[in-house]
């Protein structure tokens, strides 16, 4: 499974458009003429993140300034998202028990690893399910886990570095019993391996990753994974806007029998037509596409607990 931002939209959570808005909106961006100008000129906040933070021509100061509203932006969609719950009359009353479901379709045993792989950054899984990533520590607050406790900086996690990353990964996941979860573009509480911040957004994700130990070891298990002939891969709420992934994706479709199944709001003929027009391997992806279902988590996870027919199709779908 792989999950983007769309997935925990479903509870609460920010959107590409609403994290630039989030992040546009912030005193130490409106305080910055140049910084205003860029993210109206590009409406990708990791493109203007990028290329602020690798321009040697901008001033320190905006640098910070661009650093400290996107953490604040990361730490607003945790506390949009910390308090949720399955309730009739939430927001967002997606029903807990039926993705459970479906969640535990990806249940790890002696005989098979299943990987829940996500590109958020989020802690909602966290807070949800109890999910710690293989070779990371619990968060210092998480002792019965997270939950809705808040996050200070005092909580924020350290990666292992190179030496210890290998190991700590693989005896992880080895006996793991539920879905083995991957954060592949790091988190919102993790600090790095060198001691700085960091968060993978931005246009240069590869040498981002490449340098992150931690997340070297992930993109490869990742890769690994697709790389096995005949695997399924279901996608929730990814826009396909990562060419680093989707080349990943393309590769199992071509050379390993990669069959793909998304669940999207998008109607199937605008999916498809956005898809292989701005989407780089976009041909190549929808050529594996096993299943398509065009409907929210909560159209398929109502709130009165039933087992919908869309459910029961993507079911028998990912078993058979």
């Amino acid at each position: 499974m792989l999950t983007g931002a769309g997935f925990t939209k479903n509870f609460g959570g920010f959107l590409a458009s609403e994290m630039w808005s989030q992040i546009y909106n912030h005193p130490d961006v409106q305080s910055s003429e140049k910084l205003r100008s860029l993210l109206c000129d590009d409406f990708d906040y990791e493109s203007v993140y990028s290329r602020v933070n690798d321009d040697k021509s901008v001033s320190c100061e905006d640098k910070e300034r661009i650093q400290s509203a996107v953490r604040e932006a990361y730490k607003n969609l945790d506390i949009a998202t910390k308090d949720w719950v399955f309730r009739d009359d939430s927001a967002h009353p997606v029903c807990w028990y039926t993705l459970n479901r479906l969640l535990s379709l990806f249940n790890s045993g002696r005989e098979k690893i299943s990987v829940f792989f996500t590109l958020n950054q989020d802690l909602f899984m966290e807070r949800r399910s109890g999910s710690v990533c293989p070779g990371v520590p619990g968060f210092h607050a998480q002792k019965g886990g997270l939950s809705t406790t808040s996050l200070e900086e005092s909580d924020f996690l350290v990666l292992p570095t190179e030496d210890k990353v290998n190991n700590l990964v693989e005896t992880a996941i080895r006996g793991h019993a539920g879905p083995v979860y991957i954060k592949l573009h790091g988190s919102y509480g993790w600090v790095a391996s060198d001691g700085s911040t960091r968060m993978v957004i931005g246009k240069n994700k590869v040498h981002t990753i490449t340098s992150e130990p931690l997340l070297k070891a992930y993109f490869d298990l990742f890769s690994s994974a697709v790389q096995e002939d005949s695997k399924k891969m279901l996608i929730i709420g990814y826009g396909f806007g990562d060419e680093h992934i989707n080349a990943v994706l393309a590769d199992g479709v071509i050379n390993h029998g990669l069959r793909i199944y998304v669940i999207s709001s998008t109607q199937p003929k605008d999916w498809k037509k956005r898809v292989e027009e701005d989407v780089k391997y976009g041909a190549t992806i929808i050529s594996g596409l096993a299943g398509y279902y065009p409907y929210t988590l909560l159209e398929m996870f109502p709130k009165d607990q039933s087992e919908t027919i869309h459910f029961k199709n993507l079911r028998r779908a990912l078993v058979s």
